[in-house]
């Protein structure tokens, strides 16, 4: 059914991912980032829900710059 070599190279190249993953969460992280972001984009959601849009666009431009700057460190 599996050829033993796929599967070996399969499962290495998935543990290899996960290892890369986490790293990158440690070094960066992506865990409390990504939360934020959230926290950010549900404020963002309320203001604009309130009718209060130059609130809503501030968070907006803030998490697009936090969002710029972290691309560019990862991709160094």
């Amino acid at each position: 059914m599996f050829k033993l070599g796929s599967f070996e190279e399969e499962l290495f190249k998935g543990m290899e991912k996960k290892l890369m993953d986490s790293q990158l969460d440690k070094k960066y992280n992506f865990d409390k980032l990504s939360k934020a972001a959230e926290c950010l984009t549900a404020a963002a959601e309320l203001f604009n829900k309130a009718d209060m849009k130059k609130e809503a666009d501030a968070v907006i431009r803030l998490l697009n710059k936090v969002a710029v700057q972290l691309s560019s460190k990862v991709l160094l």
